[in-house]
């Protein structure tokens, strides 16, 4: 799996197919953390125990909501979420799943 996220990663920031034709193919989920500053991503899925869970939505963060990475440094993120300004640590940022998604303005 490690090795799949490294080669989209690669693949995403250059904007070849170096991976597989799959990742441009199907949705490929991916840590929050691989995201970079002015990426717009889709929530897929929430992972961590139950009260990670709970505290993470309430704070917005629910599969189908849509974030932009502001900045990000070794792993600790700013987000906009909804319009409000979000830091989120690298540990909670691991336990959310993200795809890209295209924001036409």
């Amino acid at each position: 799996m490690r090795v799949r996220w490294r080669m989209y990663r690669l693949s995403y920031r250059t904007g070849t197919d170096q991976c597989c034709e799959n990742c441009r193919k199907e949705s490929v989920m991916f840590p929050l953390t691989f995201g970079e500053s002015g990426d717009n991503l889709m929530i897929k899925q929430v992972s961590g125990s139950e009260e990670v869970k709970k505290h993470l939505g309430d704070l917005g963060f629910v599969p189908g909501a849509v974030i932009r990475v502001i900045s990000s440094h070794n792993g600790d993120m700013i987000l906009d979420l909804k319009g409000t300004r979000l830091a989120v640590t690298r540990e909670m940022a691991t336990k959310i799943r993200t795809d890209r998604v295209e924001i036409k303005e």
